[in-house]
């Protein structure tokens, strides 16, 4: 099985189903706006659109995880893991509209994002351009506090035992406040309020990416299906690893990578002022001896492959039972050899 592919048609819960579960959801939600008016309804489209495609990576690993831990005795039905999956895609697309606002980007995976597609659209009624940016920025800040809303309510809705809802939830929260911290860190460093280290730049890629990317996700899943509480804390720890590996992948990309690809400009990093182990150097956090050659880029590599190894040395702990360990080493191969 693979995180980027369809799950086997034998699965308990499929990717398909947290499809629907997500249409559901608009569905309702955009019923709900129709009936107040105004332009309240064209964001919940746009929120929409801003939820179509990508990889789909955190519901993938939810559902998953769950696949190959279940067993006969798990309580929990497939629309709950598709709930729970579906709350993951949200809190990702939510997350994704406000860092859009913080990098004052307006493109996103080849296309406008939804402050852009706003914009254009405010724009085209005559609009001036700064007032036009503007509601698309607060548009993106509003869907985003929605989205987290929505995700808090999928998994509250969902049909789990009360115990492990409250356990499910705990992840969540737990993934909103690591986020938030990696983010501000992130613009700390954007900012010139922290003066950036080696150590500070991987802890920020940690909070900001790593926990709700894989850890968390791969944690949900594990709990839906009963695991101990050994393997879950074990999950975490891969996730951390490998979610470091996958955004270190993402910032070689977004400055080598090929534009046509990735959907996005190469530049956009340097040009807003973020702070990568690529541009690190620039602000004095890394000693060019500590890059291989004194290249950045060389650097970049060493620690993907490391924090890749370490990954896959916990995938091969006796608690990880086999059809878990094929997941998580495709993860890991998935996460650092992807272009884009």
């Amino acid at each position: 099985m693979s995180v980027l592919t369809p799950l086997a048609a034998s699965s308990p819960a499929t990717l398909s189903e947290v499809e629907d579960r997500l249409k559901r959801y608009f569905d309702e939600q955009e019923a709900r706006a129709s009936r107040l008016g105004g332009r309240y309804v064209e964001l919940w489209r746009a929120m929409r659109q801003s939820a179509r495609g990508g990889k789909k990576l955190r519901p993938a690993l939810v559902v998953e995880t769950f696949t190959a831990l279940h067993g006969e005795a798990t309580e929990v039905l497939p629309a709950a893991v598709a709930d729970v999956a579906a709350a993951f895609e949200l809190l990702h697309t939510a997350f994704l509209l406000h860092d859009d606002v913080l990098d004052g980007d307006t493109m996103r995976r080849g296309r406008a994002n939804l402050i852009g597609a706003l914009a254009a659209d405010a724009e085209r009624r005559g609009v001036d351009a700064d007032r036009a940016r503007g509601w698309g920025e607060a548009s993106a800040i509003l869907a985003g506090d929605l989205l987290i809303h929505g995700a808090h309510t999928l998994i509250y809705d969902a049909n789990l035992p009360d115990a492990l809802r409250r356990r499910i939830q705990d992840v969540l929260d737990d993934a909103i406040f690591r986020t938030a911290a990696g983010e501000q860190s992130d613009m700390a460093f954007a900012c010139s309020i922290t003066t950036p280290s080696l150590a500070g730049v991987l802890a920020m890629t940690e909070d900001k990416t790593a926990h709700y990317s894989f850890g968390d996700p791969l944690r949900a899943g594990a709990l839906l299906a009963g695991a101990s509480d050994d393997l879950v804390s074990l999950l975490g720890e891969f996730g951390s690893a490998v979610g470091v590996a996958f955004q270190l992948r993402d910032d070689v990309l977004g400055t080598f990578g090929d534009e046509r690809v990735l959907g996005k400009s190469v530049a956009s990093d340097r040009r807003n002022g973020k702070v990568t182990v690529l541009t690190a150097m620039d602000h004095g956090a890394i000693d060019a001896r500590d890059a291989v050659g004194g290249h950045p880029r060389d650097m970049a590599e060493r620690l993907i492959v490391r924090n890749r190894d370490a990954a896959l040395r916990l995938a091969t702990e006796s608690i990880v039972p086999d059809r878990l360990r094929s997941v998580l080493e495709e993860c890991a191969a998935r996460a650092t050899e992807r272009r884009s």
